[in-house]
């Protein structure tokens, strides 16, 4: 009953990139483009018509990933007999309660806009460069989503299934022990990441991002990024399980 379901994001994600790298391989075949300057950093009007045919085939690849998301869900919703019909109805007690646990979701999404918006600032009034700073933001941000990923997936396939049986059975304390044991393995498994990261981060960060205009100073700025965001990992997984 969630095999299925569990894999739905999965296969929405291969779609986004699958889409976006095949419509980047076509473009690059009609402008005449070489594999490296595909991937490479380029400039031009061919790149640049590259990266707007990439950027066409990314939201092509989200919608053909929704709709195979949808098609691994509506089986499971057939067996189950669910039907959706159209109503509007505020004043229905699920409506109340959805609007009340919505609350701190949207708190949260607000801070991290704020919080967002203050990095751009600090970016510029932090000493050296504005845009390597922010660069190096941005590739400490991309390892970090790397282990957060994984961790969300595992934790998807292991716990949400007991977790929505304990609740459609009723049973507090199965779905107390089961989220209990989510909030423990997310420990587990974040912590050796944190751990990982900082150990390694300037060997990791040459590894992928030391080429073309990024040289040793880029590397030691991104790694320290990546050793300050790595911290946030144990912690992270309390708001995302």
């Amino acid at each position: 009953m969630f095999v299925y379901p569990a894999f739905a994001t999965f296969i929405q994600h291969v779609g986004v990139i699958a889409i976006g790298v095949i419509a980047l391989f076509i473009a690059g075949e009609q402008l005449g483009l070489p594999v490296g300057v595909i991937f490479g950093r380029h400039g031009g009007s061919g790149v640049d018509a590259l990266q707007t045919t990439g950027a066409v085939g990314l939201a092509v690849g989200f919608v053909l990933g929704a709709a195979g998301e949808a098609a691994l869900i509506l089986p499971g919703l057939l067996r189950a007999r669910v039907t959706w019909r159209p109503t509007l109805h505020l004043g229905h007690p699920a409506v109340r309660q959805i609007t009340r646990l919505y609350v701190p979701i949207a708190a949260g999404l607000l801070l991290s806009l704020a919080q967002q918006n203050v990095e751009l600032i600090l970016n510029g009034l932090a000493p050296g460069n504005a845009n390597h700073n922010i660069t190096a933001l941005q590739s400490a941000t991309t390892l970090i989503q790397f282990p957060t990923g994984l961790v969300v997936a595992a934790l998807s396939f292991a716990v949400l299934p007991p977790l929505t049986a304990a609740a459609n059975a009723g049973d507090g304390a199965g779905f107390k022990r089961t989220l209990a044991l989510g909030f423990r393995l997310g420990l587990l498994l974040m912590t050796p990441a944190m751990v990982g990261l900082i150990a390694l981060r300037t060997p990791i960060v040459a590894l992928l991002f030391q080429h073309g205009a990024c040289h040793a100073d880029c590397t030691d700025l991104n790694a320290l990024a990546l050793q300050n965001y790595a911290y946030q990992l144990p912690f992270s997984r309390s708001t995302n399980c």
